[in-house]
């Protein structure tokens, strides 16, 4: 397709008779050509991305793809439940123990190892600070609040029931 406007492009500017036109002719055609290469590179990001992307789940419409690994960071991969991170530990843990469930979108996925994503950096702070600590990644690309609450509400609570929990 892209192929074809440039040819058909060509075409045109080799038929101007007027030079202001045909010098027109060329700046439009070589700064669609420009946006076409960028767009190109820019998708070609967001498809690396795609295979962890997104996938159907009930109530906040869609998750990362459970077991996923990126194609361009093998180190970026997902739990069975499509998040980062290891699975959290269903029900209560020991007295002293702290556990903190931090849900949100893109910011709290991004790093390239699981350590290096904004949960990770918590925990392993208030590890070295001396607490008894369990920070588990509900985080997911492309998320807005209102599937933020409603993973907080249908997912995050089925998952650590009865237990005090902290929100981040």
């Amino acid at each position: 397709c892209f192929l074809f406007a440039a040819l058909a492009a060509a075409f045109i500017i080799v038929r101007l008779d007027e030079r202001g036109n045909r010098r027109l002719s060329l700046i439009v055609v070589g700064g669609l050509l420009l946006g076409e290469l960028i767009a190109r590179g820019l998708t070609a990001r967001a498809a690396a991305l795609e295979d962890i992307g997104r996938w159907p789940a009930p109530y906040v419409m869609f998750t990362g793809k459970p077991h996923a690994i990126s194609s361009t960071n093998p180190d970026y991969r997902l739990n069975a439940e499509g998040f980062r991170g290891e699975l959290p530990t269903p029900g209560p843990t020991s007295p002293g123990h702290l556990r903190i469930a931090m849900v949100g979108a893109s910011a709290l996925m991004h790093g390239s190892t699981v350590e290096q994503t904004i949960p990770g950096h918590l925990q392993r702070e208030l590890r070295e600070a001396g607490y008894e600590v369990q920070v588990d990644n509900f985080g997911v690309l492309s998320y807005v609040s209102g599937q933020e609450l409603s993973l907080l509400l249908h997912r995050v609570e089925e998952q650590i029931r009865r237990e005090p929990l902290t929100l981040a």
